[in-house]
């Protein structure tokens, strides 16, 4: 695979054979078929490995230096955008607020009674707050001190002239001199404990983001980064000198901008990743831009500002109106609507497939990065969008893959929505921090299924239900491993590494952590994988059960009744165990702190003995628990200050079993016993509770698997809500609680030896001919540039390695074709009416149209290749769904 960022580079990929792709309907298949299969599945689990380094803290990267940036998202609050920055100088100063308002407001202004105050409050110099310039209220910058002290003079204070009487004088002279020493001696103090408050002439860049502004220092990696939240601060941030004070000093154009905040945040002291550190010191902001006008930023943060007052007096966005969010969105309208700059293409001959850009996002856990996705015949291209101002005429820089390095896709949620699309890099000639993986969120299903189609064909999608049969033969064949087995089916139920509310889940299968040698010929040192993790303890499960009934005999439709009200897995529990490795990610999550000592991950018996007595602890593993050579999660290796337990012990690396002579010796031998018979033979069981046939409905309650009604949402159930706030809520209630994969068996799943046909496998398994209600694909139309035929294919591109299965047919009239969402799935004419479904429909236009590289399209168009079944573009969906992926179950229960 190769992914570079680049502007105007010649560059290129490793090459990949092309994979070809049989329907199996049976697991018994002919030998002929047997070679081919498993080099696609073997080649498919390769990219499903966890790996070895994990997420950046930073997609953004300084491509001038090549260093990564410090600042990134996860340093924001949950749901925050990062909106524009600029190149600036920073002073602070201590500074007093209009005692009216911090009067208040003492822990900070609310946005509604700042709204009341914007303009209030006049003033020229320093003095943003004080309104009329009286001198208690001034800001003395510490530039102005510096300049103060080396020009002393001797002159004593005209107010307060010292007694006449000798004696008198004396003393006098002596308390003035005391006071001015501990006065000297505290503002040393204050500096030293608050050197963020005294800062002079520090460079770096100023980040505005929907609710706050961000400081990040360039010049010194020592100093922290500075986050102030707009709900702290005094007033927005206003231009410097006012327009008064310019008139007087002279005509020019003020080039800083002034806030005052109660308090401030810093990130990252010393560069060292741990817990956010809060100010609360009122303090004096102000930024002298260096190549930019301040104005731009005073008036986004004037918009912002009143966004905000639109979402009510606290700043959840759970509140937030329809009003506030159009807003929002017309505010980053030119953000997400910058065109694609064909400077970024390889080669100046690419031209894209569709006329329009796609408009997406990059997922990784806990952020979003958007950018427009452009596709050609040998690249896929992603350049990021920055920045909101139009007058911007800079471009970013794009990254791209080679369409000949796609090994696999699969189709993915992202929240309850079913809009994302994960693909899989060959990675073997990349650099071994290269990510094996991309996910990308479209803006809708019938986009996400295009895309799907200009992909190489030949190819696997795991969510595919042939792939899912094909994996399932391999594994009975003993051709891949119980682990390799086991992350196919995770991905084949829409659980990826990059979204931690979906994050693959594995089994606990040991139950002794104590033994000094671990015997895995003693069926007791297995955990009981015919049952879910809260079923493990009888007595915990009676309560469980009590509660259940009692919550049956409520008869309440809106509370149906459940066993376990937290899930096995979710984003919580997946740092929990990867916090080591991801720490920003957990801080992120808690709000800039590491949760208490004694609920951290340290000791894995003390681990496992909660799962099996805490009510509120059903959670299952990771994979990483059981990928070989993957250690780095269970040692504090980054020297993360993680405090110490009540008992007095000091967290940091995991505490393994008595049996594990290190972390690597750990996870060879917990590989060990997923891999040994014991396991293999119950391991079908454990698959029925999460991915089969007793993951939902009257199987679910008689297995004792039934969680809450939240976790069995999909995208049929958060289309049919009422409102965006019951979306929101439902949405984010789903992702943090957890939820249950998809479900891929309907019947239970046969044992390793067993020799059986392909149909415990689901049959709506794929979701790529389910349509979603509310999801109609009335989009953009799309004009389909180009899909070349196999000679224009090996002409176009020498190091290209996909072939177009069909020839495709062009109009009789010459015309152009355009993909048109509103035909409703429905083929143009010419096309068999049996395929009309899977087809994308096609729309004859007589006016052509122009490229976005500026290049004129040919004359002859083709039209697209039937090669992947895509969504029907039209539909009213199935809401009263209650089985297969996405549905939203009764259980059995209600």
């Amino acid at each position: 695979m190769t992914v570079s960022w680049f502007r105007g580079n010649n560059g290129g990929g490793g090459h990949v054979s092309g994979h070809h792709h049989h329907n199996h309907h049976h697991l018994t298949t002919s030998a002929s078929d047997n070679s081919n299969s498993r080099a696609s599945v073997k080649e498919a689990v390769k990219a499903l490995y966890p790996p070895k380094n994990r997420f950046s803290d930073s997609f953004l990267f300084d491509l001038e230096n090549n260093n990564r940036r410090r600042f990134s998202s996860l340093l924001l609050e949950h749901g925050e955008q990062h909106i524009q920055d600029w190149a600036v100088i920073a002073y602070t100063a201590p500074g007093k607020a209009n005692p009216f308002l911090a009067a208040s407001s003492p822990r900070g202004m609310s946005l509604s009674s700042v709204g009341s105050n914007l303009g209030a409050n006049g003033g020229s110099g320093s003095n943003l707050g004080g309104g009329s310039g009286n001198s208690t209220n001034e800001t003395q910058w510490v530039a102005a001190q510096s300049s103060s002290r080396k020009h002393k003079t001797g002159a004593s204070s005209s107010s307060s002239s010292p007694p006449s009487s000798p004696s008198k004088k004396t003393s006098y002279h002596h308390r003035m001199s005391k006071h001015k020493q501990k006065h000297q001696q505290q503002a040393k103090l204050s500096k030293e404990s608050h050197p963020t408050v005294h800062m002079t002439k520090i460079e770096g860049r100023l980040h505005l983001c929907s609710r706050s502004v961000v400081f990040e220092p360039t010049d010194d990696l020592s100093r922290p980064i500075l986050r102030c939240p707009f709900n702290q601060m005094e007033t927005p941030p206003k231009e410097f000198p006012a327009a008064g004070a310019a008139a007087k000093t002279g005509n020019y154009e003020p080039m800083c901008v002034e806030f005052l905040s109660f308090k401030h945040i810093c990130c990252k002291v010393n560069n060292k990743i741990g817990p956010t550190s809060s100010v609360s010191v009122p303090t004096q902001f102000r930024f002298t831009f260096l190549h930019s006008k301040p104005s731009t930023l005073v008036d986004l943060c004037h918009k912002l500002f009143a966004i905000l007052r639109m979402e009510g007096s606290t700043m959840g966005v759970s509140k937030s109106s329809n009003r506030a969010k159009k807003e929002m969105e017309a505010l980053l309208r030119p953000m997400y609507e910058r065109p694609f700059d064909p400077t970024n293409f390889v080669d100046v001959r690419e031209r894209p497939l569709l006329s329009s850009n796609l408009k997406c996002h990059i997922i990784q856990p806990l952020q979003k990065h958007p950018g427009c996705l452009v596709i050609t015949h040998e690249r896929i291209y992603f350049q990021p969008s920055h920045g909101v101002l139009s007058d911007d005429n800079t471009s970013s820089r794009a990254m791209h893959w080679n369409q000949n390095s796609i090994i696999a896709t699969a189709r993915r949620y992202h929240g309850l929505q079913d809009n994302a699309l994960e693909i899989f890099w060959d990675t073997s000639a990349a650099a071994t921090n290269a990510q094996r993986s991309t996910l990308f969120e479209l803006r809708n299903k019938h986009e996400r299924e295009q895309l799907l189609r200009l992909l190489p064909t030949n190819v696997p999608c795991h969510t595919d239900r042939n792939f899912v049969a094909r994996a399932a033969q391999e594994w009975q064949k003993k051709a891949i491993t119980n682990y390799e087995y086991l992350l196919l089916l995770n991905s084949a139920a829409s659980r990826s590494i990059h979204d931690l509310s979906r994050y693959p889940v594995f089994p606990w299968v040991l139950s002794d952590y104590t033994s000094e040698k671990l015997d895995l010929k003693n069926p007791n040192v297995f955990r009981d994988l015919t049952k879910p993790v809260g079923a493990l303890n009888p007595e915990r499960l009676s309560y469980f059960q009590q509660r259940y009934e009692s919550l049956q005999s409520l008869q309440d439709e809106e509370t149906a009744p459940f066993l376990y009200g937290t899930h096995y897995s979710a984003a919580g529990y997946v740092l929990y165990y990867l916090m080591r490795n991801m720490p920003e990610h957990m801080l992120c999550l808690q709000n800039g702190k590491f949760d208490a000592p004694d609920r951290m991950f340290h000791n894995i018996e003390h681990c496992f003995n909660c799962v099996l007595t805490n009510h509120a602890d059903v959670k299952e593993l990771i994979p990483e628990f059981y990928t070989p050579n993957y250690d780095s999660f269970l040692m504090n290796i980054k020297s993360l200050q993680l405090g110490a337990t009540q008992l007095g012990d000091r967290v940091d690396d995991v505490i393994l079993p008595n049996w594990a002579k290190s972390p690597r010796d750990f996870i060879k031998q917990h590989n060990r016993a997923l891999e040994s018979e014991m396991c293999t033979s119950m391991l079908p069981r454990w698959i029925d509770l999460i991915f089969g046939s007793k993951s939902r409905g009257d199987a679910a309650k008689e297995a004792n698997n039934v969680f809450h009604k939240t976790a069995y949402m999909g995208p049929a159930d958060w289309s049919n809500m009422a409102s965006d706030d019951d979306r929101f809520q439902a949405e984010l209630q789903a992702t943090e609680f957890g939820i249950v994969p998809d479900q891929l068996f309907v019947g239970p799943h046969p044992l390793r030896h067993e020799t059986v046909d392909d149909s415990f496998i689901h049959n709506d398994l794929g979701r790529n001919m389910s349509v979603i209600s509310g999801d109609d694909g009335k989009g953009d139309a799309w004009e389909l540039l180009d899909i070349p035929s196999h000679e224009s294919a090996r002409q176009g591109s020498h190091d290209s390695g996909r072939m177009h299965e069909n020839h495709p047919r062009t109009s009789s009239t010459g015309s152009e074709v355009i993909l048109d969402p509103a035909e409703g799935g429905r083929a143009s004419s010419g096309d068999d009416g049996n395929v009309g479904n899977r087809n994308p429909p096609m729309v004859v236009v007589g006016e052509r149209k122009s490229s976005i590289s500026g290049q004129q399209p040919p004359q002859d168009r083709p039209r697209a290749t039937a090669g992947r079944g895509s969504l029907p573009l039209k539909g009213t969906g199935d809401a009263n769904q209650t089985s297969g992926p996405g549905a939203f179950s009764d259980m059995g229960i209600q």
